[in-house]
């Protein structure tokens, strides 16, 4: 059995030891238990009560079957950290958008305008594996582009004049 199929139904803090022939050879917290370390496969397991009330959760592997040098522990990420990480990316996003001193075109495509409606447009953009589709709306005779939004759903572009 593979490590991280049991080590899933364990708490987060909850010490995991890595033994080898009876010796604990290292330890982790459940919750910063390494991805590379739960495709290990493990030979035996059992929960571990000390003296003092202590739990910990020893999983026995053959010799060898452990990596000689261990992976960093899995570091926790707060909400509040994330969110914080997330809000920079987003204005290194728009940093990166805004405009440079040199804007070379360096494909050019011409295509067919087919005039067809706004759901199959969006059937061939997602077809094509594209985030927009440009396309001669039926239901208005304009041009319009249809593009998949951030959230999952979809946008329509129409122009007023």
């Amino acid at each position: 059995m593979k490590t991280g199929k049991i080590t899933a139904k364990l708490r987060d803090a909850v010490p995991v030891c890595l033994m080898v022939n009876g010796e604990e050879v290292k330890r982790y917290k459940n919750i910063e238990l390494p991805d590379a370390l739960k495709e290990v496969e493990m030979t035996d397991f059992h929960f571990n009560v000390h003296m003092d009330g202590k739990i910990t959760f020893e999983i026995h592997y053959e010799e060898g079957a452990l990596p000689e040098v261990f992976p960093e522990a899995r570091t926790r990420v707060s909400r509040a950290a994330k969110a914080a990480a997330q809000e920079s990316t987003e204005v290194m996003a728009v940093e990166a958008t805004e405009p440079e001193e040199s804007m070379d075109i360096v494909r050019e495509k011409h295509f067919a305008l087919k005039p067809c409606s706004t759901e199959e447009a969006i059937l061939q953009m997602d077809l094509l594996g594209h985030s927009f589709f440009l396309y001669h709306s039926t239901e208005n005779d304009k041009i319009q582009v249809v593009y998949r939004r951030a959230d999952g759903g979809y946008g329509v572009l129409i122009p007023e004049a």
